[in-house]
């Protein structure tokens, strides 16, 4: 190492611009880097900073990192040089070591500060001292520095981490000190070797006792430091049972009422951690406490009411995931034979069967095999002889647990659908309770039921936290909306149950996406996306999906290609037009052609297509071609005026060209218009067909507006009947290579 250069001011200005970096090449060891003094130093010592000047010196990789910081200490005149150490300042704050010093780059600026086993041992000193000051003063700096592994490891290994934890035990700091030595004791035992296993039974009860309320540290950050703590223990510790054991899921319902942001955070991430951690009847237990009232008033006051952060909200998605997925264990259990479940459901048919006006036979010896089978069918049961069958495979129980609820709860909305649909005679009645379990399914596909939490979802739905039973309750809106969504869609059978699922399905997304709060805004919500909004947004998606598809450059290629085809099949369609011919009302000839009371005239194009052949004629009465009495050679007209530029038209005041309907036929050496021919269409089809059909004959390419209609829809027509036979291949948008030619053709015939 030598010194390129010396600075000749103060350290504050020295480094004030970043040096560029330049990233060498592997065999370019020179590096050109800033070396400042670590104003911190003086902050530990007695060393006096403000006369070393920063230093821009060249580092060989190849040399070690003592040598460098030898040199150094020997041109600022420190001695002791094993106290200090190197360190970086631009992308991280990391101690420079072996093995990281490949990360190096021309342009960085290091400090030189104390080492870490010169920290550790002041730190040591200050911890061990009498002086609460020294103390406090330890904790702090500490705090600060504990997620560097290097000086983490030497602090260690000293004893620093037992010293931390004798600190805790004994009550040394309340608040704000606290919080700073939770946190150390929190960032330091991450990098030993036995983490969680290491501190004693009476400091983590002692931790706990934080959480708990025993303590009576209600400091916001002594709270959330040692909420993370306990997180900790119990996502990565065997110790978890003791937590679990010392801190009740319900103590920790009072913490959702703090006003602290931090601490909101923290008690949920260690309720989720506790939730999603415990045994599934513990689990269940939970989610009862979590959907009761104080629970849900506190989550809805206090957190859902402010403006909610990232990661709160990542942490509200995971609860209430959670939640959801307590739901699971029903939606795969069956309905089995001679259980309860089976007395509700042939309780609540025969209630069904009473209200509709029939009843059940008391000789039936098997209460799920109905005596009239078409009862069974009435209410849509799949399987109308057997109605548990209808419950066997998810979601099963939860199935008939959101029939049953919807029936107790909104009794006058079930029974209103199922009288509806059990006696509609035209064969459009919606099949209940299949439809019903498919809905079930669907809302579980929508909430994700069943699925961990995302690691970076933060979606999650605030009308679900303000119900005792949110799914159940969704579902009885849904149901209301899937019979709605039935007759819009005028679905006849159980072969249509998929397709209104597929639109009901579409409208529950795009309400959700409107981020309801309440179940009366969902409501809302619901009756926005009706089915005829559904299937044009649909229509939309197919049609910009389409575009896209057709923008290839293979496809761009066949619509050139298909062009030709598709311009003369429509030209045969204009002359095709043009030879059955029209009735026009009769307009005298030459450019201020007036229209003749009473009369009209009959045009067509002739077989041969060389000449125009007309006659007069009744109103409404095309003549024949062998009626025609005149005829006009299409090699004697000149050219044709259309719309508005017309002369025999003048009344076009306020109307727009393309409602004018009138055509000019001017013959060859007739510029004043003496002898031209004058035409209104009756509409506009007849109109287009006309202009075209004469473009065409005169050798000009068609201008209608239909024109472009037309061509459009057979091109696409044409192109998607000679695609389907690639529905499911994947067509590249890159254009495949073109072989070279081969260096002879002998091989073929």
């Amino acid at each position: 190492m030598r010194r390129s250069s010396e600075g000749t001011s103060g350290s504050s200005t020295f480094f004030a611009k970043a040096l560029s970096p330049y990233y060498p090449s592997r065999s370019d060891n020179i590096l050109k880097v800033g070396v400042e003094l670590s104003p911190d130093i003086a902050a530990f010592s007695d060393v006096e900073v403000f006369d070393k000047l920063p230093q821009l010196i060249e580092v060989n990789q190849n040399e070690s990192i003592d040598v460098i910081q030898k040199e150094l200490c020997s041109r600022w005149d420190l001695a002791s040089m094993e106290d200090y150490a190197l360190k970086y300042t631009v992308r991280s704050t990391a101690y420079l070591t072996e093995q990281n010093r490949h990360e190096l780059v021309n342009g960085d600026i290091l400090n030189l500060t104390f080492s870490p086993a010169k920290l550790s041992d002041i730190f040591l000193l200050w911890l061990t001292s009498s002086n609460i000051e020294d103390q406090t003063r330890a904790v702090t700096h500490l705090s600060s520095i504990v997620s560097d592994s290097f000086f983490s490891a030497e602090f260690i290994r000293k004893g620093g981490l037992h010293t931390l934890m004798d600190l805790i035990e004994n009550n040394t700091f309340n608040d704000m000190p606290l919080s700073q030595l939770l946190f150390t004791f929190q960032g330091v035992i991450a990098w030993s070797e036995k983490g969680w296993e290491l501190p004693s039974e009476n400091l983590l009860i002692q931790i706990s006792g934080i959480v708990v309320g025993r303590t009576k540290y209600e400091h916001p950050r002594v709270l959330s430091v040692a909420m993370s703590i306990l997180e900790d223990i119990i996502n990565s510790s065997s110790r978890a049972a003791l937590i679990r054991q010392e801190v009740p899921f319900e103590s920790l319902v009072r913490h959702l009422e703090n006003s602290d942001s931090i601490v909101q955070q923290n008690v949920l991430l260690l309720m989720n951690a506790m939730f999603l951690k415990s045994v599934p009847p513990m689990r269940f237990q939970i989610g009862k406490l979590l959907y009761s009232s104080p629970v849900r008033n506190a989550l809805t006051n206090n957190i859902l009411r402010n403006n909610v952060g990232p990661e709160l909200a990542h942490q509200l998605h995971v609860l209430q995931q959670l939640m959801l997925n307590l739901l699971d264990v029903k939606a795969r259990t069956p309905v089995l034979p001679g259980t309860t479940h089976e007395e509700q459901l042939h309780e609540f048919c025969k209630v069904i069967s009473e209200k509709l006006g029939n009843s059940f036979s008391p000789s039936s010896t098997r209460k799920s095999v109905l005596p009239n089978s078409m009862y069974g069918q009435k209410l849509g049961f799949k399987h109308p002889n057997d109605l548990i069958e209808d419950f066997q495979s998810p979601p099963g129980l939860l199935a008939l647990h959101c029939i049953l609820y919807f029936h107790k709860v909104h009794f006058e909305a079930s029974f209103k659908i199922i009288l509806e649909n059990a006696h509609r005679t035209d064969g459009r009645g919606c099949p209940y309770i299949q439809t019903c379990t498919a809905l079930v399914s669907t809302l579980m596909e929508v909430l994700h039921i069943g699925e961990l939490p995302s690691d970076q979802s933060e979606v999650y739905y605030e009308m679900l936290f303000t119900e005792e039973h949110p799914f159940e309750e969704m579902f009885c809106r849904c149901a209301v909306l899937l019979n709605k969504t039935w007759k819009e869609m005028r679905a006849t059978s159980a072969d249509d149950v998929s397709k209104v699922i597929a639109v009901v399905k579409e409208q529950i997304t795009r309400s959700l996406l409107k981020a309801p709060r309440t179940f009366q805004d969902f409501d809302k919500q619901l009756k926005m996306h009706n089915y005829p909004e559904i299937s044009e947004f649909w229509e939309r998606e197919r049609s910009m999906k389409e575009e896209n598809d057709f923008q290839t450059p293979q496809i761009q290629e066949l619509r050139s290609l298909l062009r030709t085809d598709i311009i003369s099949m429509v030209m045969k369609n204009r002359l095709s037009a043009l030879k059955i011919g029209t009735v026009f009302a009769k307009y005298s000839r030459g450019s201020k052609g007036h229209r003749e009371k009473g009369k009209s005239w009959s045009w067509r194009l002739c077989p041969t297509e060389k000449f125009l052949i007309y006659t007069m004629c009744q109103e409404k009465a095309i003549s024949s071609s062998d009626d025609m009495e005149w005829k006009l050679p299409i090699s004697e007209i000149s050219h044709v005026i259309l719309g508005s530029d017309c002369t025999h038209i003048k009344e076009t005041r306020g109307k727009k060209a393309g409602d004018v309907y009138a055509f000019s036929l001017v013959l060859i050496n007739d510029k004043a218009m003496k002898d031209s021919y004058n035409f209104v269409a009756p509409d506009v089809h007849t109109y287009n067909m006309w202009c075209d059909g004469l473009m065409i004959l005169l050798g000009n390419e068609m201008v209608s507006p239909e024109f472009k209609q037309e061509f459009d829809l057979w091109l696409n027509i044409e192109i998607r009947l000679r695609l389907l036979e690639l529905e499911s291949v994947d067509v590249s948008s890159e254009v495949p290579a073109v072989p070279q030619e081969p260096p002879d053709f002998d091989n073929i015939a």
